[in-house]
């Protein structure tokens, strides 16, 4: 035999891509060539894989070898793809024996024939499972694809004498350790409940060292643990977390627009590793505008899409956009406590830095800072009870999908109109509002959305006390 194929991935534009690895030998002058748009990190492979399977006690071909790398038209830079390349030219040379099972090889060799072990072997193993095979790599066990387990080049030899092996999936809880440090806040507090609830977009505004940071990074904790095919699409986009654990991401303000959204490099963008988890973005005002406008489409498609010269792509980013910042320069306007010290001119540049368009599409805003009261009308649960709070929110969650497919977050007016669980003249009255050009049709939209959690946490019939609650914590 003289050709032989093995299946790996790379990361190629945000994304684990399957590719081919092809290994053909040929009479000839003895040369080894990789082609298929193959960047350094890749072609360097031959010297490694050449001293990985001499000094593994294993034959390296005095022949002509050719790799090529499917699809070719995509470009390959990393250097987990030297497993793969080694096993289908032992295959070629009859060395070993092909599996019968389809298999994904990834790992990158060191020249003594060990296998390094992959950063992010669940990924790996979310990508294998898309493609019924089984992960053969040094990493260990996954729920997402049956594995099995090499250290050296050597055991490629007894693959076909072992089991594979696949985990139970057993989701990792997030320790909380923040929420209980709040104090008092009760009403910040219910507000991030219904947020996490509905996974409502939240901007939280107020004076400096009001602990707006702290609720934000507390919300984090309070996330429930991800059902299984929520967390295999995470583990898709080569997110390194804990099993079954929704992603909080928390960009620095000085983040480029292709770190964030995404460009021409190889790298997922900060979006699409929040899928199914949180984007906090603290100290929005300090963030480039024109970084900040161009959330906007992904806030309401869940996905963005790259396009640029050389491709095409599309990626998750079902992220719930979370933010803090201060009202002005100074951070005391309209503070009760201090007096701020801005001119009128600074503050109208500061308000400027977050456009229209995007303070729209938070379905949430408070003002953090006195104490505000807490009526038992909307909110009977123990705010200090966090493992009562995460079991309320995963239930509610859990809710939202079983009857309707989606969170309340995403709710279009169509479906909101078909519950039988709200009040249909209050709908009429707003979108009256809406065709005299009082209100904004996605203030329409967030205020149902956001009133029906309210209800439905409450276990009551939405009605004109909740839309008006949702509409006054409506950012202005």
């Amino acid at each position: 035999m003289s050709f032989a194929k093995c299946l790996t991935a790379l990361q190629i534009y945000g994304q684990l891509t399957p590719v081919e690895v092809e290994v053909h030998i040929s009479r000839g002058m003895p040369g080894f060539s990789i082609v298929g748009m193959a960047a350094t990190a890749v072609k360097e492979a031959k010297d490694r894989v050449r001293s990985a399977i001499i000094n593994s006690d294993l034959e390296f071909s005095q022949q002509r070898v050719t790799v090529n790398l499917t699809p070719a038209h995509l470009p390959k830079s990393a250097s987990t793809v030297d497993l793969a390349i080694a096993a289908a030219l032992l295959m070629a040379t009859n060395q070993i024996v092909t599996p019968t099972y389809r298999c994904m090889l990834v790992g990158e060799l060191s020249l003594d024939g060990s296998v390094l072990g992959v950063l992010t072997g669940n990924a790996f193993a979310a990508c294998a499972g898309q493609q019924n095979a089984v992960l053969i790599a040094a990493t260990r066990p996954s729920p997402f694809a049956a594995t099995l387990t090499i250290s050296h080049l050597k055991e490629l030899a007894t693959l076909t004498q072992r089991e594979p092996t696949q985990e139970a999936y057993i989701p990792v809880m997030s320790s909380i350790t923040r929420w209980p440090l709040i104090q008092h806040q009760h009403y910040a507090k219910w507000v991030a409940l219904v947020a996490l609830a509905g996974r409502h977009h939240l901007l939280l505004t107020g004076p400096p060292g009001t602990g707006k940071t702290m609720l934000c990074e507390a919300m984090a904790e309070l996330q429930p643990s991800l059902p299984f095919e929520h967390a295999f699409d995470n583990q898709c986009v080569l997110n390194d977390l804990p099993i079954g654990q929704p992603p909080f991401i928390a960009p620095h303000h000085s983040c480029s627009a292709a770190a964030l959204i995404g460009g021409a490099n190889q790298r997922p963008p900060l979006i699409c590793l929040a899928h199914q988890g949180i984007l906090f973005l603290d100290e929005i005002h300090e963030f480039s505008p024109h970084v900040l406008d161009q959330l906007r489409q992904p806030i309401e498609q869940g996905n963005v899409r790259i396009s640029r010269a050389a491709f095409d792509t599309k990626l998750a980013a079902d992220f719930q956009l979370i933010a803090a910042t201060n009202p002005c320069k100074c951070g005391f306007l309209g503070s009760l406590k201090s007096t701020c010290q801005c001119s009128e001119s600074a503050i109208q540049k500061h308000n400027a830095r977050l456009s229209g368009p995007l303070l729209e599409r938070f379905q949430l805003c408070l003002h953090v800072e006195a104490e505000l009261p807490l009526s038992p009308n909307l909110c009977a649960i123990n705010l200090n009870d966090h493992d009562t709070l995460r079991l309320t929110i995963d239930a509610y969650r859990q809710l939202q999908l079983n009857q309707r497919g989606q969170f309340n977050a995403r709710l279009s007016l169509a479906s909101i109109k078909q519950l039988q669980s709200i009040d249909q003249q209050e709908i009429e009255r707003l979108e009256h509002q809406v065709a005299e050009g009082l209100l904004s049709y996605r203030r329409l939209l967030a205020s149902l959305r956001v009133a029906l959690t309210i209800s439905e946490l409450n276990d009551r019939r939405c009605g004109a006390s909740d839309i008006q609650v949702a509409m006054a914590m409506q950012p202005s």
